[in-house]
């Protein structure tokens, strides 16, 4: 899942919205259980449907229901499945990270959960180029999940997608250089650069969306040939040098992981420096409540937070700009974690959001921002 996914979820309005989440293990024996948890929530969304409507109106989100759980492999899942129904829109994910089991029936997906995982999460797109086929990744921390897109769209109209191959000049018959029988080199060329101008377009959907930096991985003249026609060279950040066309999730991710964590750590680095740099002028801020003003009057230009820091408490009721915070959770109305909430306040306002490590800023209370004013 990626923002992209997340963009067309929140686009949708309509009744009834499913929304399903279900936790699973990575490990056996709990694995095997995993099976009837998704059985058990699928039943329940069935009879809160029947509750409402006649079984002749709903049927349609059943069939659904019932094609996503028998595709799903639970040899390959993760942390959790979200499963998204409705009229026009069935999709189903594969996510690391847990969430709050249910069911969720409404007029809009129930898309708040993962969108925090998304937000924590070291994300990036790794994109592995070759002709049998390019395959494309959304990495979170050292692991990958591949995105694979249905065949037709939710209109039912045939589109390309991931995976996507390279069928070859005029779908494997291929022209004839003329007077030799061979074929032309520069043709073949031609045709190669045709095929990655069509994977650049399809990356671009989701990077236009999410802007994540992405890992090239592929023959040194493919990935040449492609940044001759990319219009995503100004986010790739390492490339790798071997045609991994047909290796796993697991295995991919073991190879580009040294990489990507030396960027990340690098980008974290240079931003606990700008900050420093910052302490001089008015253009910062640490601290959650002073954190939280700035977020509040849209003046964040990129929060600095440690990626393990959790604050239990509450915006304040009766004077927006301060936050009441407490030692525990279990009064009511007390959020689980109020860090979430500056977070959102701070890329709904057009910020950014960088990730340290535990205790980076421990003198400047766990959290920090670079301001615009």
């Amino acid at each position: 899942m990626n923002r992209y996914d997340i963009s067309l979820l929140q686009s949708y309005t309509g009744y009834p919205a499913i929304s399903i989440l279900c936790s699973t293990h990575r490990s056996v024996p709990e694995k095997l259980q995993d099976h009837i948890a998704l059985k058990n929530l699928i039943k329940e969304t069935k009879e809160r449907l029947l509750v409402e409507f006649p079984q002749r109106q709903v049927q349609e989100y059943f069939d659904k229901l019932d094609t996503i759980a028998h595709e799903i492999d639970f040899t390959k899942t993760l942390d959790t499945i979200a499963i998204f129904v409705s009229d026009t829109i069935s999709r189903v994910f594969i996510i690391p990270g847990t969430v709050i089991p249910g069911v969720f029936i409404d007029h809009t997906f129930y898309t708040k959960p993962l969108i925090r995982l998304l937000q924590r999460s070291l994300r990036y797109f790794v994109l592995s180029l070759s002709d049998k086929p390019s395959r494309l990744f959304v990495g979170f921390g050292n692991e990958l999940v591949e995105i694979i897109e249905p065949e037709t769209n939710d209109l039912g109209v045939v589109q390309d997608g991931f995976p996507f191959e390279d069928l070859g000049p005029n779908h494997g018959e291929p022209d004839l250089a003329v007077g030799t029988g061979d074929l032309d080199s520069a043709y073949l060329d031609n045709h190669k650069k045709t095929y990655f101008r069509k994977v650049d377009a399809l990356l671009s959907k989701f990077t236009s969306k999410d802007s994540l930096p992405i890992v090239l991985v592929g023959e040194k003249h493919n990935l040449q040939m492609f940044s001759e026609v990319s219009n995503n060279n100004q986010r790739i950040f390492t490339t790798i040098h071997k045609d991994y066309a047909h290796q796993s999730a697991h295995e991919i991710a073991l190879l580009v992981w040294p990489a990507v964590d030396a960027h990340f750590l690098a980008i974290q680095t240079k931003k606990i420096e700008e900050f420093k740099k910052a302490i001089g002028s008015l253009k910062h801020a640490f601290g959650a409540t002073a954190v939280w003003r700035a977020a509040h009057d849209g003046r964040v230009h990129e929060l600095i937070i440690e990626k393990d820091y959790r604050l239990p408490g509450i915006v304040n009721p009766e004077n927006q700009d301060n936050l009441i915070i407490y030692d525990h959770t279990k009064e009511i109305g007390i959020t689980d974690d109020l860090t979430d909430t500056i977070i959102e306040e701070v890329i709904e306002r057009g910020g950014a959001v960088t990730f340290v490590a535990h205790d980076a800023l421990k003198e400047y209370e766990h959290i920090a921002a670079l301001l615009r004013y």
